[in-house]
C-alpha cells in the first residue's frame, strides 16, 4: 500500500448499474453488474476506461453500489445502463497494491489514518481498478474514502 494522504477526489463520468448488496456480496455482485455494463458500452462504440465502484452504506447489513466503467462522453441511458458521476469531495486516498481479497487491509489502515488526525467517514467511498494483471501482486486499486472533516 502506498502512502494515505488527504486528497480532493474529481467525480468521474461513468457507465453503471446499481445494485443493493450485503457487504460481504460486494465481489460478487460487483462483478455481475460490470458483466451488465461492459457489453452495452461495448455494443455502443463507447470510448471506456477503467473499472469504478462507489460505495455508500445504507445500513451495517446494506450497501449502495455502482458498478461502472469511466467512459469519455455522455450517452442515453438504456435499460438498467446509466450515465452518471460518481461522488466526488474531500477524500482519503491511498492505492492498495495487491490482490482484491487484500482491500480490507487497506480500508483498515485508512480508518486508522483517519481516527489518529480526527477525521469522519462521510458514508461513501469509491475504488477505481488499474487494468488487470495476471500477477494479483501487480494490480492496483485507488481507493478513495469520502470524509465530512474533523
Amino acid at each position: 500500500m502506498g502512502e494515505i494522504a488527504l486528497t480532493t477526489a474529481g467525480s468521474r463520468l461513468i457507465a453503471a448499474v446499481r445494485r443493493q448488496c450485503a457487504p460481504e456480496q460486494i465481489p460478487k455482485v460487483l462483478i455481475g453488474g460490470l458483466n451488465v455494463v461492459w457489453p452495452v458500452i461495448r455494443a455502443r462504440g463507447v470510448v471506456f476506461g477503467k473499472n469504478v465502484a462507489a460505495y455508500r452504506a445504507q445500513s451495517d447489513e446494506m450497501v449502495e453500489l455502482l458498478c461502472g466503467v469511466e467512459i469519455a462522453d455522455r450517452f442515453e441511458d438504456g435499460g438498467e445502463v446509466v450515465c452518471v458521476e460518481t461522488p466526488g469531495g474531500t477524500a482519503v486516498f491511498a492505492t492498495h497494491v495487491g490482490p482484491y481479497r487484500r482491500l480490507p487491509e487497506t480500508y483498515g489502515a485508512i480508518a486508522r489514518w483517519m481516527r489518529e488526525r480526527g477525521y469522519r467517514a462521510a458514508g461513501g467511498s469509491m475504488e477505481v481498478y488499474g487494468h488487470w494483471e495476471a500477477d494479483e501482486s501487480r494490480l492496483r486499486t485507488e481507493v478513495y474514502v469520502f470524509v465530512a472533516g474533523h
